[in-house]
Protein backbone atom coordinates (compact mmCIF):
# COMPACT_ATOMS: atom_id res chain seq x y z
CA UNK A 1 0.00 0.00 0.00
CA UNK A 2 2.52 2.35 -0.14
CA UNK A 3 3.14 5.36 -2.24
CA UNK A 4 5.98 3.72 -4.30
CA UNK A 5 6.99 4.62 -7.56
CA UNK A 6 10.26 4.69 -10.15
CA UNK A 7 12.04 7.60 -12.04
CA UNK A 8 13.82 6.49 -14.82
CA UNK A 9 15.60 7.02 -17.89
CA UNK A 10 13.81 3.70 -19.30
CA UNK A 11 10.64 3.93 -21.37
CA UNK A 12 7.46 2.31 -19.98
CA UNK A 13 7.76 -0.68 -22.63
CA UNK A 14 11.29 -1.07 -21.06
CA UNK A 15 9.90 -1.25 -17.62
CA UNK A 16 7.33 -3.49 -18.40
CA UNK A 17 9.83 -6.10 -19.63
CA UNK A 18 12.19 -5.65 -16.44
CA UNK A 19 9.33 -5.13 -13.93
CA UNK A 20 5.89 -6.29 -15.69
CA UNK A 21 4.64 -8.10 -12.67
CA UNK A 22 4.93 -5.23 -10.44
CA UNK A 23 1.33 -3.43 -9.36
CA UNK A 24 2.48 0.05 -9.29
CA UNK A 25 0.13 2.34 -7.36
CA UNK A 26 1.55 5.42 -8.46
CA UNK A 27 2.47 6.71 -12.22
CA UNK A 28 5.88 6.64 -13.37
CA UNK A 29 8.10 9.58 -14.36
CA UNK A 30 10.04 8.21 -17.73
CA UNK A 31 12.37 8.96 -20.27
CA UNK A 32 14.42 10.89 -17.92
CA UNK A 33 11.53 13.09 -16.81
CA UNK A 34 10.11 13.51 -20.16
CA UNK A 35 6.86 12.16 -19.35
CA UNK A 36 4.60 10.43 -16.55
CA UNK A 37 3.04 7.32 -17.36
CA UNK A 38 0.52 5.73 -15.80
CA UNK A 39 1.18 2.11 -16.09
CA UNK A 40 -2.54 0.87 -14.74
CA UNK A 41 -4.41 2.76 -17.99
CA UNK A 42 -1.49 2.63 -20.38
CA UNK A 43 -1.54 6.47 -20.14
CA UNK A 44 0.43 9.31 -20.51
CA UNK A 45 -0.60 11.83 -17.84
CA UNK A 46 2.27 14.79 -18.59
CA UNK A 47 4.69 15.23 -21.35
CA UNK A 48 7.52 17.75 -21.78
CA UNK A 49 7.63 17.44 -25.55
CA UNK A 50 10.40 18.82 -27.60
CA UNK A 51 9.16 21.79 -30.29
CA UNK A 52 9.13 20.35 -33.86
CA UNK A 53 11.16 23.05 -35.26
CA UNK A 54 13.86 22.51 -33.16
CA UNK A 55 13.54 18.68 -34.53
CA UNK A 56 13.84 19.56 -37.53
CA UNK A 57 16.66 21.36 -37.09
CA UNK A 58 18.31 18.24 -35.26
CA UNK A 59 17.31 15.63 -37.99
CA UNK A 60 18.77 17.90 -40.15
CA UNK A 61 22.08 18.07 -39.00
CA UNK A 62 22.25 14.52 -38.13
CA UNK A 63 21.58 14.01 -42.08
CA UNK A 64 24.28 16.22 -42.63
CA UNK A 65 26.68 13.27 -40.96
CA UNK A 66 24.62 10.47 -42.16
CA UNK A 67 23.47 9.32 -38.79
CA UNK A 68 20.57 7.52 -38.03
CA UNK A 69 18.02 9.11 -35.20
CA UNK A 70 15.60 7.47 -33.69
CA UNK A 71 12.36 9.68 -32.91
CA UNK A 72 10.26 8.45 -29.89
CA UNK A 73 6.76 9.72 -30.48
CA UNK A 74 3.60 9.85 -28.45
CA UNK A 75 0.92 9.74 -30.88
CA UNK A 76 -2.22 9.17 -28.59
CA UNK A 77 -0.83 7.54 -25.74
CA UNK A 78 1.16 4.85 -28.30
CA UNK A 79 5.03 5.26 -28.61
CA UNK A 80 5.96 5.04 -32.19
CA UNK A 81 9.77 5.02 -32.83
CA UNK A 82 10.30 6.46 -36.28
CA UNK A 83 13.92 6.01 -38.16
CA UNK A 84 15.31 6.43 -41.36
CA UNK A 85 17.99 3.87 -42.27
CA UNK A 86 19.93 1.48 -39.84
CA UNK A 87 23.11 2.61 -39.73
CA UNK A 88 25.67 -0.08 -37.82
CA UNK A 89 25.79 -3.25 -36.18
CA UNK A 90 24.35 -2.01 -33.17
CA UNK A 91 21.61 -0.20 -34.35
CA UNK A 92 20.11 -3.10 -36.44
CA UNK A 93 20.35 -5.09 -32.87
CA UNK A 94 17.86 -2.90 -31.30
CA UNK A 95 15.63 -2.71 -33.88
CA UNK A 96 15.48 -6.81 -33.98
CA UNK A 97 15.60 -7.19 -31.10
CA UNK A 98 12.39 -4.33 -29.60
CA UNK A 99 9.95 -4.43 -32.60
CA UNK A 100 8.34 -7.69 -31.52
CA UNK A 101 7.35 -6.05 -27.90
CA UNK A 102 3.69 -5.00 -28.07
CA UNK A 103 4.59 -1.74 -26.67
CA UNK A 104 7.08 -0.14 -29.01
CA UNK A 105 6.03 0.06 -32.53
CA UNK A 106 9.02 1.40 -35.24
CA UNK A 107 8.17 3.00 -38.22
CA UNK A 108 10.66 3.77 -41.25
CA UNK A 109 8.62 7.15 -41.93
CA UNK A 110 8.24 10.62 -40.74
CA UNK A 111 5.39 11.02 -38.58
CA UNK A 112 6.25 14.28 -36.66
CA UNK A 113 3.35 16.09 -37.38
CA UNK A 114 1.39 13.19 -36.06
CA UNK A 115 2.26 13.58 -32.20
CA UNK A 116 4.58 14.93 -29.50
CA UNK A 117 8.07 14.05 -29.37
CA UNK A 118 9.54 12.91 -26.36
CA UNK A 119 13.43 12.47 -27.32
CA UNK A 120 15.75 11.72 -29.96
CA UNK A 121 18.29 8.94 -29.17
CA UNK A 122 21.21 7.71 -31.74
CA UNK A 123 23.90 5.00 -31.05
CA UNK A 124 27.24 4.84 -32.90
CA UNK A 125 31.31 4.16 -32.65
CA UNK A 126 32.59 5.98 -29.43
CA UNK A 127 34.93 8.47 -31.23
CA UNK A 128 32.28 8.93 -33.47
CA UNK A 129 29.61 10.05 -30.76
CA UNK A 130 31.94 12.28 -29.18
CA UNK A 131 33.29 14.07 -32.06
CA UNK A 132 29.16 14.61 -32.57
CA UNK A 133 28.52 15.58 -28.92
CA UNK A 134 31.35 18.60 -29.04
CA UNK A 135 29.99 19.79 -32.60
CA UNK A 136 26.18 19.41 -31.48
CA UNK A 137 27.48 21.74 -28.08
CA UNK A 138 28.49 24.80 -30.88
CA UNK A 139 25.21 25.09 -32.23
CA UNK A 140 22.95 27.97 -31.57
CA UNK A 141 20.33 26.38 -30.03
CA UNK A 142 22.32 23.58 -27.94
CA UNK A 143 21.11 25.67 -24.94
CA UNK A 144 17.50 24.97 -25.82
CA UNK A 145 18.12 21.00 -25.20
CA UNK A 146 19.29 18.14 -22.77
CA UNK A 147 22.01 15.68 -23.88
CA UNK A 148 22.50 12.86 -22.49
CA UNK A 149 25.96 10.45 -23.78
CA UNK A 150 26.99 7.65 -22.06
CA UNK A 151 29.02 4.40 -23.09
CA UNK A 152 26.96 1.15 -24.03
CA UNK A 153 27.00 -1.60 -21.63
CA UNK A 154 25.09 -3.81 -24.18
CA UNK A 155 27.37 -3.10 -27.07
CA UNK A 156 30.93 -2.56 -26.33
CA UNK A 157 32.76 0.53 -27.64
CA UNK A 158 29.53 2.00 -28.64
CA UNK A 159 27.55 5.33 -27.38
CA UNK A 160 24.48 6.48 -26.58
CA UNK A 161 23.48 9.99 -27.28
CA UNK A 162 19.79 10.71 -26.00
CA UNK A 163 17.89 14.35 -26.83
CA UNK A 164 15.63 15.67 -24.78
CA UNK A 165 13.83 19.68 -24.81
CA UNK A 166 15.89 21.52 -22.01
CA UNK A 167 12.42 21.28 -19.42
CA UNK A 168 12.40 17.75 -19.48
CA UNK A 169 13.89 16.60 -15.95
CA UNK A 170 12.84 14.41 -13.29
CA UNK A 171 12.72 16.59 -10.22
CA UNK A 172 9.93 18.83 -12.22
CA UNK A 173 8.09 16.05 -13.03
CA UNK A 174 7.99 14.65 -9.71
CA UNK A 175 6.24 18.46 -8.40
CA UNK A 176 3.44 17.47 -11.03
CA UNK A 177 3.24 13.83 -9.88
CA UNK A 178 2.99 15.31 -6.53
CA UNK A 179 0.42 17.87 -7.83
CA UNK A 180 -1.78 15.25 -8.93
CA UNK A 181 -1.59 12.84 -6.22
CA UNK A 182 -1.91 15.28 -3.37
CA UNK A 183 1.11 14.31 -2.01
CA UNK A 184 3.87 16.79 -0.23
CA UNK A 185 6.78 14.94 0.75
CA UNK A 186 9.19 12.61 -1.40
CA UNK A 187 11.66 10.31 0.34
CA UNK A 188 14.02 9.43 -3.16
CA UNK A 189 16.46 6.66 -3.60
CA UNK A 190 19.38 6.33 -5.98
CA UNK A 191 23.37 5.75 -6.71
CA UNK A 192 24.59 8.72 -6.91
CA UNK A 193 25.88 10.41 -3.80
CA UNK A 194 24.22 13.87 -3.01
CA UNK A 195 21.53 13.45 -5.50
CA UNK A 196 19.55 11.44 -3.17
CA UNK A 197 17.72 11.12 -0.20
CA UNK A 198 19.39 7.73 0.42
CA UNK A 199 22.19 6.42 -1.30
CA UNK A 200 21.69 2.75 -2.33
CA UNK A 201 25.05 1.42 -3.58
CA UNK A 202 24.95 -1.69 -6.47
CA UNK A 203 24.83 -5.03 -4.66
CA UNK A 204 22.82 -3.64 -2.13
CA UNK A 205 19.29 -3.67 -3.31
CA UNK A 206 17.84 -4.19 0.49
CA UNK A 207 19.05 -0.91 1.48
CA UNK A 208 15.45 0.57 0.39
CA UNK A 209 13.18 -2.09 2.00
CA UNK A 210 15.32 -1.67 5.15
CA UNK A 211 15.45 2.10 4.94
CA UNK A 212 11.94 2.82 4.84
CA UNK A 213 11.14 0.36 7.60
CA UNK A 214 13.29 2.31 9.50
CA UNK A 215 11.90 5.83 8.81
CA UNK A 216 8.48 4.90 9.08
CA UNK A 217 8.45 2.08 12.42
CA UNK A 218 7.48 4.15 14.66
CA UNK A 219 4.01 4.29 12.81
CA UNK A 220 3.56 0.78 13.18
CA UNK A 221 2.21 -0.14 16.90
CA UNK A 222 3.80 -3.90 18.37
CA UNK A 223 3.18 -5.49 21.56
CA UNK A 224 1.01 -7.54 23.53
CA UNK A 225 -2.38 -6.80 25.39
CA UNK A 226 -2.77 -6.72 28.82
Amino acid sequence: GANFTVSTMRTPASIIDALGDIQWKLPLIVMDGAALYDMKERKYLATRSMKKSMVRELLSFFDEHKLNCFVNIVIDSLLVICYKELKNDAERTIYHDLRRSPYRNFVRADLLSQGEVLYLMLIGEKRQMQDIFAELQEQEYYEELKVCIYDSTNYPGYMYMKIYDRNAARDQMMEVLKERTGLTKAVTFGSIDGKYDVVVKKNDSNRVVKTLEKMYEPYFWSGTAG
